[in-house]
């Protein structure tokens, strides 16, 4: 009874207006969403969430008293540090400069699933993603600062203003890709995320750009005592949370492309859209998952609201945006969903859960049953944490809209809600904080992981503070120097890391662990080894070398091979020896990756080396890729080239032969002309009496470009041999095109005939620079198929007096009605010519019509495209418009390019958001969306999207393929500020195509394409 009267208490005193003068001086906030859905009463949600038979799910805060739950976390009391983030404002605004944001915290007392206690501890923040306690503060992501909030005397009240910790984080571009995801590593470092739209340069306040590291998306971490900053891994699309599981692995969610993947050091993973910053990159690590949550040939994303996912993406999950990752390791939940992995889905309305398994070298996660359910429309859950006691609090952002926020942000509401199973025990210990050093030790054993990691935590910051704890390092040595039960695994790993963050460890304990059966066991000691302060010792690399000769597990070696990118390139090569002997490795979905990405600086500094490893490696990529990062330095070190050619001579091995011209081929493409190298000869003979019909295709291609004129005269033949295979003589024309010899033009117009060739050779055309080209195309054009006639369109829209000479044909009626294309129309603007505009503008019309023009179209198609006219829509037709105008660079259910975001989910029921990318492509375009026009020597022009560089090649992203062009036939490179999407795209439709066109992208599954006439 005593206990509820002081209960009561403090819930009144905590309502009192007095305690609430702090939200008085705090901006007030206001919604901009218009509410067409009734908003439930925070209880009311409550009660519209379902879970399985046994667990409740209560109200823990809900508005006024919670408002933008962006992100949580708990400090040893077991209370809830929440951040709100009231300064996220409509796409258009970015951030609201007069709101801000602030950090509060939130206790339940009694433990009854409900705050009795809440308290302002901050409410300077702006752009706010982020919390995490520890250290006598609490650390704050601000971008574009990551901050630390000093709390010393622990009494919820700032000891002075925040300290900048970081800064460097890109903080004007990005919305809902900003830094976020504070989170305490078992290593003892700050980890986060950060996604793709900008890039930041981090580092310490003051230090030189010399001194930051770049990210655009990925993990990255902090190290608190240390003061250093590093990138764990990169790709990605807009991670928002991550989690441990009880071995220590790290796993991220992710959006779009995938949804969950394991991170690793040094790892490269799949991009939404642009390249990794090494160019050497050459292919990156897909998703974990084996599943999607959508249908990927049938989901619309963002239908949801208004007529909800389709039944397949409802099987599969819910949808592609997930927020928050939680793999569950409390005591509360029963059995069987411990150490399983939960996500919240942001368009589905539930949390999603998937089964991890050790699978190859790494993991795979296995699709379960989605565990959670709401029914209630307004509900956009952020993150899930579970507490103290095993109760998981999961964060609903509360709104309408989704992270775009196309259609305002209702910041006045936000809800926390916590599901238990049955009845919670109370917690042990109310303050682990009280605790002694050896009792936060032993609590390493525990099955309740929030206590393992709380006091891990404590017992860093009591090293830090330079208290002794010998007892608890003495504790935690003891079953560290001998082995034990195999069972005793986890608790053996939980020692390792605590002895890690307080400094106890040292390299003898540490090898000693390779002793240990248990791979999970050596998989930690390889990290923590490289993790000690300071360079490795010369015995612990000598024994990571010998590891990797023999160590049966493939985790074991993901890390070794992780673990390259912290030694010296002579060691790194050293070890990928061993790495490489494991021929079973060789189609994980990881391990050849990551054993490049950790040897590839080492190749251009020690080809010889690099070399005999191609020699031993049973694992055909690395081959490959050695191979080819050496050929693309044949100018600089043309000695590492003659090397290859040498082992090209010495071997009989078909499969090495292949992979080895391979990449020489992969790093020469867009060359036209490189020195041959030494004995290039002798070898090719002797390789092109091969039986394998690809190794002489490649030594003919090598040929040319090594400047070989009997090679070039075999093309030449091929090309000509009208018994050859089609492919043959077609893959003859391309190399040709790439060469450009003298008779380029007569070989073609000879071929123009040809109608098994002809795409292929008006291709070429373009390639040659040559007053008849127009006349020859236009003159075969009524011959050539719907493909054809827009590669002829491609090839004429490359220089200006051939666009003049296509104008004046379309004018004419020698081409069909819509040949010209709005990309074809930018493309012929791109020249910059005053006669060749104006005649465009006659024939084709403007392109980038002034804003009240748009407008004045958009308002008018908003009349046009009800949706009573949407119904009437030929959806076929409009699949085949979309094909023909949309499906180069983007993909709606399953079909199309990936040069622009995948249309499937894209907010395709927003009729303003179509009508508003659509018309006006270019108003809002990242860097590396942005189109470059690139004059070439010969007067061709190329425009497209610059995907990656090398000294000697630009790899350009056109409308319809990817261009690699030897920067020797560059005069000159113009980067706009448009997007790959042109202007004007509808213009040349009549409304029944545009109603059509606008009924296929609103649509809910795919159809049939039209059945067109036999040519």
């Amino acid at each position: 009874m005593i206990r509820l009267l002081l209960v009561l208490i403090v819930v009144l005193l905590n309502l009192h207006p007095a305690l609430m003068a702090a939200d008085d001086k705090f901006p007030k906030v206001y919604d901009t969403q218009k509410i067409d859905v009734p908003l439930p009463s925070p209880e009311d949600a409550a009660k519209m969430i379902s879970v399985p038979d046994g667990f409740r799910v209560t109200l823990f805060a809900g508005e006024p008293h919670v408002r933008q739950p962006i992100a949580a976390t708990t400090d040893e009391r077991g209370r809830l540090w929440v951040a709100e983030n009231n300064t996220y404002a409509e796409r258009e605004r970015g951030f609201d400069n007069n709101l801000r944001d602030r950090i509060i915290i939130l206790d339940d007392i009694d433990h009854d699933g409900h705050f009795d206690k809440r308290t302002v501890f901050w409410d300077q923040g702006y752009k706010l993603t982020s919390v995490e306690v520890g250290f006598g503060g609490v650390w704050a992501l601000c971008a574009p600062h990551l901050l630390f909030i000093p709390d010393r005397n622990h009494d919820d009240i700032p000891d002075g203003p925040p300290q900048v910790v970081l800064d460097g984080w890109e903080a004007d571009s990005i919305r809902h890709n900003l830094v976020n995801g504070l989170k305490w590593g078992p290593d003892g470092w700050l980890y986060g995320c950060h996604g793709i739209l900008a890039t930041s340069l981090v580092g310490t306040p003051g230090s030189a750009e010399s001194k930051r590291k770049s990210i655009n998306c990925g993990i990255w971490r902090f190290h608190p005592t240390r003061k250093e900053f590093e990138v764990v891994a990169h790709g990605g699309t807009n991670p928002w949370g991550f989690d441990y599981d009880e071995n220590g692995e790290m796993f991220m969610i992710n959006t779009v492309i995938g949804h969950l993947w394991h991170v690793v050091p040094g790892a490269r993973y799949r991009r939404m859209y642009g390249t990794h910053f090494n160019p050497h990159t050459y292919d990156v690590i897909e998703q974990t998952a084996d599943h999607f949550h959508w249908d990927v040939k049938g989901e619309v994303w963002n239908e949801i609201r208004k007529l909800g996912v389709t039944d397949t993406t409802d099987r599969a999950g819910g949808g592609h945006a997930h927020c928050g990752l939680m793999i569950y390791q409390g005591e509360n939940w029963p059995r069987k969903y411990r150490n399983t992995v939960f996500t919240v889905n942001l368009h589905g309305q539930r949390l999603n859960n998937d089964r991890i398994e050790r699978h190859g070298n790494g993991y795979v996660a296995r699709h379960r049953p989605d565990f959670m359910r709401s029914k209630d429309p307004w509900f956009r859950g952020i993150q899930l944490i579970y507490g103290q006691d095993g109760g998981v609090f999961v964060l609903d952002w509360s709104d309408i809209g989704e992270c775009h926020e196309n259609d305002g942000v209702h910041r006045t509401s936000g809800r926390i809600f916590k599901i238990t199973y049955g009845n919670p025990k109370p917690p042990q210990h109310a303050d682990l904080s009280k605790l002694s050093d050896l009792e936060l030790a032993k609590l390493q054993a525990s099955r309740n992981e929030w206590e393992v990691r709380t006091a891990r935590r404590l017992l860093h910051e009591r090293a830090v503070a330079g208290s002794s704890i010998t007892e608890a390092i003495e504790w935690m040595t003891k079953p560290l120097e001998k082995y034990s039960r195999p069972y005793r695994v986890h608790e053996r790993l939980r020692y390792l890391w605590c002895m890690a963050t307080v400094g106890a460890l040292d390299e003898k304990i540490l090898m000693q662990q390779f002793n240990y059966g248990d791979e999970h066991v050596r998989a930690w000691a390889v990290r923590l080894l490289i993790d000690l302060h300071g360079p490795p010792r010369r015995d612990v690399v000598d024994r990571l070398i010998d590891q990797a000769n023999v160590d049966r597990s493939g985790l074991v070696r993901l890390y070794l091979a992780s673990s390259m990118n912290e030694l010296e390139y002579v060691d790194r090569l050293a070890i990928a020896r061993g790495l490489v002997s494991f021929a079973n490795d060789a189609n994980d979905r990881t391990q050849p990756l990551l054993i490049w990405y950790g040897i590839e600086p080492a190749v251009a500094e020690y080809p010889e080396l690099a070399v005999l490893l191609i020699s031993q490696s049973k694992i055909p990529l690395i081959r490959q890729y050695i191979a080819r990062r050496l050929t693309g330095e044949i100018e600089k070190s043309p000695k590492s080239v003659a090397k290859l050619v040498e082992l090209l001579s010495e071997t009989s091995d078909c499969d090495l032969q292949n992979d080895v011209l391979t990449g020489m081929g992969s790093a020469l493409r867009g060359w036209r002309k490189a020195r041959q190298p030494d004995k290039w000869e002798l070898a090719a003979a002797r390789l092109s009496k091969s039986n394998n019909e690809r190794i002489q295709t490649l030594v003919r291609e090598l040929g040319v470009v090594f400047g070989d004129g009997r090679a070039l005269d075999e093309v030449r033949r091929i090309a000509r041999d009208g018994k050859a295979d089609t492919d043959s003589r077609r893959q003859a024309i391309h190399t040709l095109a790439e060469n450009r010899p003298e008779d380029l033009f007569a070989i073609l117009k000879e071929l123009m005939g040809n109608r098994d060739l002809q795409h292929d050779v008006v291709r070429a055309l373009a390639a040659c620079d040559d007053p008849s080209v127009p006349s020859l195309i236009l003159n075969q054009v009524a011959r050539l198929s719907p493909a054809g006639r827009s590669d002829a369109v491609d090839t004429l829209s490359s220089r200006p007096k051939w666009a003049l000479a296509m104008l004046d044909a379309a004018e004419k009626g020698q081409l069909a009605n819509g040949a010209i294309t709005a990309w074809h129309a930018r493309q012929i603007q791109s020249f910059a010519n005053e006669r060749v505009t104006q005649r465009l503008a006659q024939v084709w019309g403007e392109i980038r019509e002034t804003s009240a023009e748009r407008k004045q179209q958009i308002d008018r198609l908003k009349s046009q495209l009800t949706n009573d006219t949407l119904r009437e829509s030929d959806l076929s037709r409009g699949r085949m418009l979309f094909a023909k105008s949309c499906a180069a660079c983007h993909t709606l259910y399953g079909a199309g390019g990936n040069n622009g975001p995948d249309l499937t989910g894209g907010n395709r029921r927003n009729l303003n958001y179509l009508l508003e990318n659509i018309l006006d492509p270019s108003a809002s375009v990242a860097a590396n969306f942005r189109v470059s026009v690139i004059a070439l020597e010969s007067g061709r022009v190329i425009t497209g999207v610059v995907v990656a560089k090398t000294e000697r090649t630009l790899t350009v992203q056109t409308q319809k393929e990817r261009v690699t062009i030897d920067r020797s036939d560059v005069a000159e490179i113009n980067e706009t500020k448009q997007s790959l999407m042109p202007d004007g795209l509808l213009k040349q439709l009549p409304e029944s195509d545009v109603r059509d066109l606008f009924g296929y992208l609103m649509s809910k599954s795919q159809v049939p394409l039209p059945e067109l006439p036999s040519e």
